[in-house]
């Protein structure tokens, strides 16, 4: 239950942050001068490794439980027990580990899918400024962006 609870909070809590780096640099690009350096990215990790940690030991402290599933070949958090302790657990697990990260996730999908929408728009009136043919026809211009 731990292994899967820690491993599976630091998945989605990663690709939040992975998120928020494509966000700074599609949708923010100029107020995010700096690149994704390794040790940045290191940091970003232990935060996400230290965070997930956090959430995964509280059953061992009595806070929630590890249980084993209904077949009995896996343990995860113990969610049908209505003590106090364990619903408070795992209302904080679900919003700490859940909403917040996909909400995270979906912020900023949004403000990228925006940007490049404004970004494709502005090109098209550019184009149409220097009777040009539809941007997307030009054979100039690369073709895939490539992560550093």
């Amino acid at each position: 239950g731990f292994i899967g609870g820690l491993f599976g909070f630091i998945s989605i809590n990663t690709m939040a942050l992975i998120s928020l780096d494509r966000y700074f640099v599609i949708a923010q690009p100029f107020q995010t001068m700096k690149s994704l350096t390794i040790k940045r990215a290191i940091i970003m990790l232990v935060f996400v490794w230290l965070y997930s940690l956090i959430w995964s030991t509280p059953p061992f402290f009595g806070y929630g439980n590890y249980v084993p599933e209904g077949f009995q070949t896996s343990c995860t958090f113990d969610y049908l027990t209505q003590s106090k302790g364990n619903i408070i657990f795992n209302i904080g697990m679900y919003i700490g580990n859940f909403i917040i990260p996909v909400g995270i996730i979906i912020f900023c999908y949004y403000q990228i899918v925006k940007a490049v929408r404004v970004h494709e728009l502005e090109m098209l009136k550019m184009a149409q400024k220097m009777n040009a043919s539809h941007p997307t026809s030009m054979k100039t211009g690369a073709k895939k962006a490539d992560v550093q």
